[in-house]
């Protein structure tokens, strides 16, 4: 999975936004940020301007499924789906 296809699965899916970053340069505050370094691929969590490493990953397709599956766990976040979207 890629970036692109990981951002069309949580539309389908209703996730907003505001709970995550797939740019590389693109920082949202209390947000999970997933991003290419050094040909790594990370995932962060931004909270009061500071970040906290998660995970880190050799390809994108792993980075993305571990994003996705940590977006779907979390019970805030997987509750706050907008409304008639596909519970994925």
């Amino acid at each position: 999975m890629t970036r692109q296809e990981l951002k069309q699965l949580l539309d389908l899916e209703g996730f907003k936004p505001l709970y995550y970053s797939l740019d590389d340069d693109a920082v949202k505050d209390e947000a999970f940020h997933l991003y290419n370094a050094a040909g790594r691929w990370f995932i962060d969590y931004f909270e009061h301007g500071q970040s906290r490493p998660i995970d880190v990953f050799d390809t994108e397709d792993e980075a993305c499924h571990a994003l996705h599956r940590m977006l779907s766990k979390d019970a805030v976040i997987a509750g706050d789906r907008k409304p008639g979207r596909a519970d994925g």
